[in-house]
């Protein structure tokens, strides 16, 4: 079966085969940048296959086991992976797409011919658990060898999203219109389509109407749940930070939440410094990293238990180890901001969906019993 996937997908294989090359990562700082003296010995990687499990133990060679049975299968030089992780890295700076096919690799067959020896059948690894890799390290700390799940982000080619865009993402806002104003809101989206930006142009003219924006709902109820176990202010807060953002033109979390702080539309005592919203807005960074997705229900519980590995566009792999977890908070909230996806609105007619289109379907004005709203969609990337 020919393998294909995105850069993020390609990456997991890449890592895998890079950190059994190396025999170690390095841990990073609040810039990601290595941190020379803040390394992990890499002692086994398990990887879970559809119909298999397989260990990569290292010891001078990398010895391919059986995952059950713990018999060898097979024994290779360590300096293979490094060899085929690099050709895997140099096809994926070379090469563009949202999917990309083997075939596509300089040299492929012999790629696939080393991941077939190595048994690896698909490029992101069955799990249950959300971690991308698990990894058995050397804790130089505690003395011990915990086995401990990673997520892994890749920055190769372009900047990662952090938080995926969704139907189910956008944050729905009531236009309160005064009786009697006569408000069309089919004109007032046909009229507003070509200014730039689009949607800020619309929340300003909006309240240039002397019409006040509200939040109103999610339109995951499932997002809405999840947000209010990490935080119960976190789904006013975040409705806030997409309108301060469209209104005011600042696309970066920390200036966002420099405009929270001195609008404080939550109203909090902020007189003697608690930091109420970036605290609340880590928390939410921090578990969409670790795993919080909109559809599927969050518990909290963080499986990906040792942190994340973030992939660098040159191809370096670091980690934000859970004992540096403060570190790893303030690299998400300086580097990430919040993106604008594609609104789905067609220019032949503006205020309604374009045929074809993704369906986020936000932007608009639109009317429903007799009020007006207009929907946010919530996407989070990274900046580099």
């Amino acid at each position: 079966m020919s393998l294909r996937g995105n850069k993020g997908e390609w990456s997991e294989v890449y890592t895998l085969l890079k950190l059994l090359g190396e025999g170690e990562i390095y841990g990073a700082d609040d810039k990601l940048e290595k941190v020379t003296d803040l390394v992990y010995p890499i002692l086994n990687i398990l990887r879970q296959e559809k119909d298999s499990k397989r260990e990569y133990h290292i010891n001078g060679s990398i010895k391919l086991l059986d995952g059950d049975s713990k018999d060898i299968i097979k024994e290779f030089d360590k300096s293979k992976f490094l060899e085929y992780s690099q050709k895997i890295f140099s096809n994926l700076k070379k090469l563009s797409g949202r999917s990309i096919k083997i075939e596509k690799f300089e040299n492929y067959e012999e790629i696939q011919s080393f991941l077939n020896d190595i048994n690896v059948k698909s490029l992101k690894a069955k799990s249950l658990d959300k971690a991308d890799i698990i990894i058995t390290i050397h804790d130089k700390q505690t003395g011990t060898a915990p086995t401990l799940g990673f997520s892994i982000k890749s920055l190769i080619g372009g900047k990662s999203t952090l938080f995926n865009p969704a139907p189910g993402t956008n944050f729905i806002f009531e236009i309160v219109v005064p009786d009697k104003t006569g408000f069309d809101e089919k004109s007032f989206n046909k009229l507003t389509y070509t200014e730039s930006p689009r949607l800020g142009k619309r929340i300003q003219k909006i309240e240039d109407l002397g019409f006040n924006i509200q939040f109103d709902s999610i339109q995951s109820n499932t997002l809405d749940l999840n947000l209010k176990l990490i935080d119960g202010d976190l789904s006013k807060i975040l409705a806030y930070m997409l309108l301060y953002r469209h209104k005011y033109g600042k696309i970066k979390l920390t200036d966002v939440l420099n405009l929270l702080n001195k609008y404080n539309p939550l109203g909090y005592d902020l007189s003697r410094g608690h930091p109420f919203y970036e605290y609340k807005i880590i928390k939410f960074l921090y578990d969409i990293a670790l795993g919080m997705t909109p559809e599927c229900i969050w518990t909290g519980e963080i499986k990906a238990n040792g942190g994340v590995i973030v992939v660098k566009d040159n191809g370096e792999v670091l980690a934000y180890h859970t004992y540096y977890k403060d570190k790893f908070e303030k690299y998400l909230l300086e580097n990430t901001k919040l993106e604008e996806p594609s609104t789905g609105e067609d220019p032949e007619k503006p205020g309604n969906p374009r045929e074809g289109a993704k369906k986020y379907y936000y932007g608009w004005v639109y009317e429903e019993s007799n009020r007006f709203f207009i929907k946010l969609n919530l996407q989070v990337r990274f900046i580099k």
